[in-house]
């Protein structure tokens, strides 16, 4: 065939036997076994008669440090703040699921006020890799454990890992397919972990998760999963609460093996760097800028880490950071800051009324199916079949549910949320109301409370009780 007629030639292909339901992916590309350039001038894909637009590539940028130290968070925008926890927490998802990035928080041993990662898993398109600290350090593909890799190892669904080493630290890369997103977990003799990604400069897919959205605002960044965003300069209740709404679900989690203690398990109260130890402090910041960390969200995180467990690793981490952040553009590291200085995540304290502490939901906050919310020994769950109850943890025992007033059809909910003007509602796929708290006289800013009987209390800002679920 002549060249000017491969130029003009045309060829039309039908996929409907291939189609599955779901999301379907449809790649083109010139294969040719004598190719003297790329002859293929245009493409198109049509479903049911209409055109369909190709999706735009996606563009990265420089690594970004999500979670580091014990526990620093630094959103993808640039807003730190400390995050003493234990649990696994969904790190950064993208909407269609191609992208899921998960961190598992332990509680340190010698001071179990601060937390670290201790591992970290990804879902890399169809597949999921895991890595874990302790009790040895093990990677696993697709639920099963391999070795670590001595070469780039090929993904089944067509990303890939890379182990790299240097010194005592070891940083596993993740690429998915295309390079479209990358993550690494950066590994330190001390059994810890940091977890980053590339950030996203444009992209067809959107992000969400503990870690923000990656749309480039920073004061948008902090958002309850499926509910309301916090102040850009949030208290530590709020980030508190915005914490816990992104803990793993069982449904969600990428990790075959279960948390070693109750994710539930939390610090009641932790030390801010000023409540430190001023001799520990002193010494951690010398050791720290003998170092080199000169850069100053660093050299606060690592004064802190290395004054509050007593263990120098930690200036790795520090150092890591520092040189991440480094490769930012000026204009993303300008004006960051470490808001606030320490966090008790979740409030586990039964608040009395009258007082200002923190309720168990935010007004604007709708509660995820299955999960638990936790307050005073007791905890709230919106259950699968719809019913909204309330157990002692320890032994799981029933206390209270709306179904106990038999006029309540609750296998019609599909959503629960403390609402803005102040009710706790129950509602239908159709937004019509199920069950709600309390039924008149509701007052804005109203919060949800668990007492240390398991009582569920609605109270006006002032403390005064609106409903009681006895």
């Amino acid at each position: 065939m002549s060249r000017a007629a491969a130029e003009t030639e045309t060829a039309t292909t039908d996929l409907k036997n291939l189609v599955t339901s779901g999301r379907n992916r449809i790649v083109i590309t010139q294969v040719d076994w004598c190719p003297v350039g790329n002859q293929l001038q245009s493409a198109q894909v049509q479903l049911n008669g209409s055109r369909i637009a190709a999706a735009a590539p996606t563009q990265l940028g420089p690594f970004l440090p999500i979670s580091h130290g014990d526990v620093h968070i630094r959103s993808t925008d640039g807003m730190n703040y400390d995050f003493q926890a234990a649990g696994d927490y969904l790190m950064l998802q993208s909407t269609d699921g191609e992208v899921v990035v998960q961190s598992r928080q332990e509680m340190w041993d010698q001071n179990p006020k601060v937390s670290v990662n201790r591992a970290g898993a990804m879902r890399v398109m169809g597949d999921k890799i895991e890595w874990y600290m302790r009790p040895a350090r093990e990677l696993y593909l697709n639920g099963k454990p391999i070795d670590l890799p001595t070469a780039p190892l090929a993904l089944p669904a067509g990303g890939r890992i890379e182990l790299l080493r240097s010194g005592s630290k070891q940083t596993l890369m993740v690429y998915w397919p295309n390079e479209s997103f990358t993550g690494r977990m950066v590994a330190y003799s001390n059994d810890t972990m940091d977890v980053e990604v590339r950030k996203i400069v444009k992209s067809p897919r959107s992000y969400e998760g503990l870690i923000g959205n990656m749309d480039g605002n920073r004061p948008n960044e902090l958002q309850i999963r499926g509910g309301d965003y916090l102040p850009p300069k949030p208290t530590a209740e709020n980030v508190a609460r915005m914490g816990e709404s992104w803990r793993v679900r069982a449904s969600e989690s990428l990790f075959t093996r279960s948390h070693p203690a109750p994710v539930g398990a939390t610090v009641q109260s932790q030390p801010g760097i000023a409540d430190l130890d001023p001799a520990a402090r002193q010494d951690a910041n010398q050791t720290c800028k003998t170092a080199g960390i000169t850069d100053a969200t660093a050299l606060r995180h690592c004064t802190y880490d290395v004054a509050a467990t007593g263990d120098r690793t930690f200036v790795e981490s520090a150092q890591q950071f520092q040189q991440t952040v480094a490769a930012l553009p000026a204009a993303e590291r300008a004006g960051e800051t470490v808001e606030p200085a320490h966090v008790q995540v979740p409030p586990v304290a039964a608040a009395t009324p009258g007082s200002q502490g923190p309720g168990l939901l935010l007004p604007g906050e709708k509660l995820q199916r299955g999960t638990k919310y936790s307050m005073a020994g007791h905890h709230l769950i919106f259950q699968e079949d719809g019913n909204l109850c309330v157990y002692r943890t320890a032994g799981a025992q029933w206390v209270w549910c709306i179904n106990n007033d038999p006029n309540v059809s609750y296998q019609r909910s599909a959503a629960v949320e403390m609402t803005r003007d102040g009710q706790l509602r129950v509602s239908d796929a159709d937004g019509a109301i199920v069950w709600q708290a309390p039924a008149a006289n509701a007052q804005p800013r109203s919060s949800i409370h668990l007492t240390e009987s398991g009582t569920l209390e609605l109270r006006a800002p002032s403390g005064a009780v609106l409903w009681s679920s006895r």
